[in-house]
This record gives C-alpha cells, structure tokens and sequence, in this order.
C-alpha cells in the first residue's frame, strides 16, 4: 500500500510542476484523426480519416496529399465511426527505404494493413505501391 501511495504522490507532484504548453502549428483538414512522424525527424504528417494523409507546412497542410486512398476507404464516415483511414506508422528505416505502413477499412469492410513506398518527392507517396500486408473480413 505505501508503493501504491508513493506512486501516486510522485505522479501528482510531476503533473503540478510540470511546465506544459499547446502550441498550434497548423490548421488541419475536416476528419483529421492524428498528427505522425517518421522516426529521422522529417517532416509531420495528418491522418485523415477519409483516406488521405497530408505533408504540415507553412502553418496548414499541403494541398497536394501525401497519400490519396479514398478510392479505397469505406466512404460513409459518421460521426464516432471507425470506417476509414485509421492509422499510420513508418518503417524504422523510413529514411532509406521509404516504407509505411496503413491501416484502414475498404468499401467491403474489410480491415486492410499495406505497405506504400514513398516516390522519388519526399511529399508526395506512390499510390499504385501498396503490397497488402493483412486482410480481415
């Protein structure tokens, strides 16, 4: 009980003296789920959930997407669902190889994760480079 109790204390003394603050550094797209990026520090990246992943720049986001799958993700998003787009990570050697990985719900339900490549621009993705990785029905 004396652990618990330390632990707790400790736990509430970090989060009083911590010194956190929110700074806005883009405005974001409808439908936006999280903000990623690659592990070397490059640039960041939103998840949409309507099946697009865009580059942050200048304060918003490019308007040219880094990733367009709409063709692919389950179309009729409501509010609270989890149809779509859903996640993003990045090879650990995103760097050299250009590989990340997506997870998201086609237009038969099904849960997909793939693999893209990057394209020779570092902000824009090769689309027609998906290798399915796992399908779910």
């Amino acid at each position: 009980m004396k652990n618990i109790i330390l632990a707790y204390t400790i736990s509430i003394f970090c989060i009083v003296h911590a010194n956190i603050a929110l700074i806005k550094i883009a405005t974001v797209p409808p439908k936006a789920l999280f903000v990623s990026q690659a592990i070397d520090g490059g640039p960041l990246f939103i998840v949409t959930q309507n099946g697009i992943i865009y580059v942050i720049e200048n304060m918003g986001y490019s308007k040219k997407p880094f990733l367009d799958i709409t063709d692919r993700v389950h179309g009729s998003i409501t509010p609270g669902s989890e149809e779509g787009l859903l996640g993003l990570a990045f090879h650990p050697d995103y760097a050299n190889n250009g590989y990340f990985f997506v997870n998201y719900v086609n237009k038969n339900d099904s849960t997909i994760i793939s693999r893209f490549s990057v394209s020779d621009n570092p902000t824009i993705a090769n689309k027609n480079s998906e290798k399915l990785i796992m399908k779910v029905a």
